[in-house]
Formats: structure tokens, sequence, C-alpha cells
């Protein structure tokens, strides 16, 4: 496995013991789950030797990285298939879930987790049903690089009705400059960071960028800042459910993302709720 998403929803098909190598990405939360499965290296260039030593039948991998003419072909004389698949996208995760299953004989699981995403797409389309005010968002990656057309965030903006104020920058992560999101003056500003980073002094960082004291989203609290992990992953519909509340908070009143989040951690992913998933201002208070 060099694809950590793919990772994850083989975990929640209960596969761990067919898993024999994963790449280095750092997945805190299944640190018990995947501790004694060796790692084969950094998921964009993989060690191509420790996974023949490993004689695996199938290496999951992104579908852009890593690049096939280096990667695929040297594992070909060996009869190691390569599966290409992100796992992150909303529009792919049955899709992805049933293929993963099929390798493994768990489509049945599959079908148990598919209804359950279902369910929480389903909730989330309702609540944003005819929304004429859209909010409009800046979802910052990395430092000042916005999460543009064909991300994750793109897909979750586009999803609860927002508007991704970066969409027609054309490159998936683009550089943007303070000036730049100055004229843009969005309603909500999204920063995605690691399991590490959910700090009170992150968040602070953010507030105290030159300038920023200016932008409307600064002034009226509307910052907030979510982990990776549901931005872009198999959890990204739970990402849908807190970015929708942050933007539309009336339409998402009866709804509880915590509440849902742990109910998925529990029965499809086996592992607890850790509390540390989101920072807002109100978390500061």
């Amino acid at each position: 496995m060099t694809n950590s998403d793919a990772l994850e929803m083989l975990i929640g098909l209960g596969a761990e013991e067919n898993i024999v190598g994963i790449s280095d990405a750092k997945i805190e939360l299944f640190f018990e789950k995947t501790k004694d499965i060796q790692l084969i290296g950094n998921w964009r260039n993989p060690n191509i030797e420790a996974i023949i030593n490993l004689k695996p039948d199938i290496v999951v991998t992104y579908k852009q990285w890593p690049e096939a003419a280096g990667f695929d072909d040297k594992l070909k004389p060996f009869n190691i298939a390569v599966e290409r698949m992100d796992c992150y996208h909303l529009s792919e995760y049955a899709s992805d879930v049933q293929r993963l299953a099929s390798f493994l004989g768990k489509e049945a699981v599959a079908d148990t987790i598919i209804s359950d995403f279902n369910k929480i797409i389903d909730m989330i389309k309702i609540a944003v049903k005819d929304i004429e005010d859209k909010k409009r968002v800046y979802f910052e990656f990395s430092d000042f690089s916005a999460l543009g057309p064909g991300t994750g965030g793109d897909d979750i903006l586009t999803l609860i009705n927002a508007i991704n104020i970066a969409k027609d920058l054309v490159v998936q992560y683009p550089k943007i400059s303070t000036e730049w999101l100055l004229e843009e003056d969005p309603d909500i500003i999204i920063k995605v960071i690691t399991a590490d980073t959910i700090t009170d002094d992150m968040y602070q960082r953010i507030l105290s960028r030159p300038g920023w004291e200016r932008l409307n989203a600064v002034k009226n609290n509307k910052v907030y800042l979510i982990l990776s992990d549901l931005c872009a992953g198999p959890r990204a519909m739970i990402g849908g459910l807190y970015i929708g509340k942050w933007c539309y908070p009336d339409r998402f009143s009866t709804i509880d993302p915590d509440s849902v989040h742990m109910y998925w951690l529990n029965k499809h992913l086996d592992v607890d709720y850790q509390d540390k998933y989101v920072l807002t201002s109100e978390d500061r208070l």
C-alpha cells in the first residue's frame, strides 16, 4: 500500500491481515493497527526492492503517483499487479470501496460502509438544498497555497453548495498572496492541518498574518482549522458535515458532526474518537 487513503478503506473493510507493506505516511489514528506492518518508503517514491521482497499480489497506489513508467514496469516481471485509485474523491468513494472489496471477497462489508456513506451525503444534500446566498470560502492547504479545482477540498465545497474562491485559478494547489485574498475577501477561511498542529498557537499564527486583520472572515471569527484526513480521504463526507455547519449553521442546526464522526470511527474503523479534528474560534473561548 503506497496509498494511505486506500489503507484507511482497507482497515474499514477489516482487511489489516492482508496488508504486508505500507508507505511511511504518518497515520496516527491507525498506529496500533499498522505498527507491525513493514514500511516500504515514501508514497510518491516507494522502495521497489522492498516491495518485491514482500511478494504481494497487488500494490495499491494513487492514480498519479508513483509514476507508472518507473514503477509499474519494474514490478510487472515479478507478477505484481498495480491498482491505481485515489480514494479521496467523494464522487469515486463507492466505486473505490467496491473495487478494494472485490480483491478480498469483502463485498458485504463494503455494502454496509457505502450505505452509511450515502446516508451522510444525503443528510448534507438535504441541508444545503436551494441555498441562494452561497458562502465564499478560502480553503488553504499549505501556507498560502489554496485547494483549487479537482482537489478533495473543492469536492467538499461543491457538495455543501459553497463557493471555492480558488476554483478558477486553474491549478490544483495555486499559490496565493495576501493582496489577492484581501480583494476576494471570503466569508469563511479554512486551514488544513495535521494532528500535531491543531493548536491555539497555530490558530493565532494564522490570525496574525500581516494584513489579515482586514479580512471579514477574521473580523467575524469565521476562521477554522480542520484535520487533513477530513478534507481529502475516506472521511471527506465527515469533513463536509463540519464545513457545512460552519458555512450554514442554521441549515445544520440539528446535525452534530462530532457524533456522526464518532459513530463512523467506532463502527467502521474500530478506533476511538480523539477530540482533535477541528479547531474553531468557539473552542478558544
